[in-house]
């Protein structure tokens, strides 16, 4: 049988244990004014990716992508979306998000909301980061404002838990513990 999150473990496994250097916001074109307005903020929605880029190694996009009659957070070393249609917008590390960029990812958790088929599908990843003082977290999951599932947006959040919280289902837990 199969492992049902290899290619989670395969996504973060260069960056376990890594020193972050960027985490960028890419929405599309028409949610880039409200991705600015909010950069400040602990938590909001955008439709686009999200890009992990450590010090050293290989950047991480996560997305979300339609797979048979639902949608799910994915993960890949280089995006399927048509060329330009994405802005780039440095996450602001400054307010809530300070400590992520120079804090070492220490911990990750994907977590499943239920879809309309009953099945459970990936739909968001809590990252712990130490920032040599303190633990912050941060999601990123397919979600809106009220939470996380089965949606073609993006919720961005940190140091919150997104409101759906106790709705989801934690599957995987990767840790840079484990690194040996």
């Amino acid at each position: 049988m199969t492992d049902p999150y290899s290619e989670w473990h395969d996504a973060y496994a260069p960056l376990l244990g890594a020193e972050l250097g960027a985490l960028a916001w890419l929405p599309i074109t028409a949610d880039t004014p409200d991705v600015v307005a909010n950069l400040g903020a602990s938590a909001f929605v955008f439709s686009g990716a999200v890009l992990i880029v450590p010090i050293n190694g290989s950047q991480l996009h996560l997305t979300w992508s339609w797979k048979s009659q639902h949608y799910e957070l994915t993960a890949a070393r280089q995006l399927d979306w048509q060329a330009d249609c994405l802005d780039r917008i440095r996450c602001a590390f400054d307010g809530p998000w300070e400590g992520i960029q120079g804090g070492r990812l220490t911990e990750v958790r994907l977590y499943a909301a239920p879809t309309c088929d009953g099945n459970l599908h990936v739909a968001g990843v809590r990252h712990t980061v130490f920032d040599g003082s303190d633990e912050i977290f941060f999601w990123i999951g397919c979600g809106d404002a009220d939470g996380i599932g089965d949606h073609d947006d993006l919720w961005v959040g940190v140091n919150v838990e997104p409101a759906n919280h106790a709705d989801l289902v934690e599957v995987l837990v990767l840790s840079d513990q484990a690194k040996t």
